[in-house]
């Protein structure tokens, strides 16, 4: 799958170790961590973002936008922060509301 100038591959659950091994994460953790809390609790204001994780964020979003995993909206004096559809699509997320993109995030965590 193409994401804006490069490419992701999907991996069945069984061969991602396999994967991990093969090819490097695209995506730095410090990005994920960012990512993962906005796709659970979007739409969720940037400056909400900034008090949770700091100043930083506004780094993240920056190359979040421009990996095309975000998409951000005028509100107030802030920014609604939302996952596109290539979150999903990297991601291998099948939802079609955000309460079920929640509750794939929470099975894929192992959240109770």
């Amino acid at each position: 799958m193409q994401l804006g100038p490069k490419y992701a591959l999907q991996l069945q659950r069984d061969a991602i170790e396999y994967g991990r091994r093969l090819a490097p994460q695209e995506i730095p953790g410090h990005l994920l961590r960012t990512l993962a809390l906005v796709a659970h609790e979007q739409p969720m204001l940037q400056s909400e973002l900034k008090r949770r994780m700091g100043d930083r964020v506004y780094e993240h979003v920056g190359e979040l936008l421009e990996l095309g995993m975000l998409e951000r909206e005028r509100s107030g004096r802030s920014f609604a922060l939302s996952v596109t559809e290539a979150f999903d699509e990297y991601f291998g997320i099948i939802a079609a509301t955000q309460a079920e993109r929640r509750a794939f995030l929470e099975q894929a965590l192992g959240a109770p």
